[in-house]
């Protein structure tokens, strides 16, 4: 089951009557899920043309998240989400949510006044300026209201899930962070209680910490089916021949080798490919998912190559992924230029993943030395 998290972010000044929802839920660990659909509807609508996000770099809480735009201000919305794996098997919509409308438009004396909740309607003239509201756990956004302040009383009062205070004149608005406490407990906020945890029902699919074996929640736990990644050759283990990540500016380089005994077909042409890093405690610290249309393949489809052009224009920072086989064995090769493995390169253990559909791999373990120039793990 998929649980929601929303974000509201206002897509144009205060007068604009069309908006953005970013849409935040914690990721399926079905075994073979590639990817996320996001729906959208007027309330009591039929639902629109999904968007498909692929699989979404995470935040640091594990959380995923789209961007739905051109949202009418004016009227209600809800969202949902499904993930899917090969063969366009999908599974059944999320729990919905509603995002109220954020806009009432009135006319006096033939001057249209534009309100923007949670700020209550005042005489004061309001002044052009961009809302952001936000429930996401691990993360602080703020809103800048239009109301003139002096102290933090002469703020409008807001829900259970925001701060206000008044800061340089204006109120501001923070969202209160509501942590989790593990996969099958996820923090969440209600307006009216604050932050709750909803206990995922037992026997729903959870991420226990390894990309390749998914655990199950029993009593709010996350019971893993298997004690978990070892350094035992065991049919996920990837052998690394090399994992460097390399002081870049502001951003790091990732340079690694490896190479893993196929137990199953593998095509990223088809099933798109991803790379991960974990944390030793099983954190997602990295994560870039790469779709079936960003690999080309020789004749022979022993050989398959993210596509230079296409990986430009994506997010996640991969430059060059090459994968070989031989139908026994297959050799990866990977690079990447990305600020989003700054975090990965401050640890002293890492794991690394990689999937391509129903083949799935990982090192865990890796061992890793910093230098002022590098962080090498073996």
């Amino acid at each position: 089951m998929l649980w929601l998290l929303l974000g509201l972010t206002l897509a144009g000044p205060a007068d604009a009557a069309v908006i953005s929802a970013r849409v935040r839920w914690q990721p399926s660990a079905t075994a073979g899920v590639l990817g996320y659909r996001v729906y959208a509807r007027v309330t009591g609508g039929a639902w629109g043309a999904p968007v498909d996000t692929g699989l979404p770099t995470p935040a640091n809480d594990g959380s995923m998240s789209a961007t739905i735009p051109n949202l009418d201000a004016t009227v209600a919305h809800g969202f949902a989400v499904s993930a899917y794996q090969a063969g366009g098997v999908e599974s059944a919509l999320s729990n919905e949510l509603t995002l109220v409308a954020q806009v009432t438009t009135t006319t006096i004396r033939a001057t249209t006044t534009t309100t923007i909740r949670p700020p209550t309607t005042t005489t004061r003239p309001a002044t052009s300026t961009t809302s952001t509201s936000t429930t996401i756990p691990g993360e602080t956004t703020t809103t800048t209201l239009p109301d003139a302040c002096t102290v933090d009383q002469d703020c409008p009062a807001t829900d259970a899930c925001h701060t206000v205070a008044c800061q340089s004149g204006a109120c501001v608005v923070a969202a209160v962070e509501c942590p989790d406490s593990g996969s099958c407990m996820p923090g969440v906020c209600d307006p009216g209680q604050g932050c709750i945890v909803q206990q995922r029902p037992d026997g729903s699919v959870c991420d226990g910490g390894d990309l390749c074996v998914s655990g199950t929640c029993n009593a709010g736990a996350c019971v893993m089916e298997s004690a978990g990644p070892t350094r035992v050759r065991d049919s996920h283990f990837l052998s690394v021949s090399r994992f460097v990540l390399k002081a870049a500016g502001r951003s790091r380089r990732m340079v690694a080798g490896a190479s893993f005994a196929q137990t199953d077909a593998v095509d990223p042409t088809v099933s798109g490919g991803t790379i991960e890093l974990r944390s030793a405690t099983g954190v997602v610290l990295y994560r870039a998912t790469l779709p079936a249309g960003a690999f080309r393949a020789n004749k022979r489809r022993t050989a398959f190559k993210l596509i230079p052009k296409v990986a430009r224009a994506m997010s996640g920072g991969v430059t060059k992924l090459v994968l070989r086989s031989d139908g026994h064995t297959a050799d990866v090769v990977a690079s990447g230029l990305t600020p989003d493995l700054e975090l990965a390169a401050a640890q002293r253990a890492l794991t690394w993943g990689l999937r391509f559909g129903e083949a799935c791999v990982r090192a865990p373990d890796l061992t890793c030395d910093q230098t002022p120039v590098a962080t090498v793990c073996r």
